[in-house]
């Protein structure tokens, strides 16, 4: 046996839990992903505590928030936004590039 999974109660990796409190995002609460490896959160043979010190989570933050601030800092105007008038080329060019750096990680998420 290499693990003790009574010590683990019930923490799994990938798992959602929701209120999980980040400083780095105000102290507000998110729904999470617990991204540590099961293998560090449980005492392993020969050990005498957990290769992992803390759980690391991952928060999920909803997509509106993100998109606003982008479309907001390309000026795009409701109308623009609902369809109701056109966006300039330069502009919906300037759209699809921070959109792809954003999927790719290439720009922080600025709330």
């Amino acid at each position: 046996m290499i693990y003790d999974f009574k010590v683990l109660n019930g923490f799994n990796q990938c798992e959602l839990y929701q209120n999980i409190s980040f400083s780095s995002e105000g102290s507000n609460n998110f729904f999470s992903v617990l991204v540590n490896p099961v293998c560090d959160l449980v005492i392993q043979e020969n050990r005498n505590r957990p290769k992992a010190n803390y759980f690391l989570f991952l928060g999920i933050i909803p997509v509106d928030s993100i998109l606003n601030n982008i479309i907001s800092s390309l000026k795009i105007t409701k109308k623009q936004r609902n369809g109701e008038e056109a966006i300039d080329v330069d502009t919906f060019n300037d759209l699809i590039t921070i959109l792809k750096q954003f999927i790719n990680g290439s720009i922080p998420n600025n709330n």
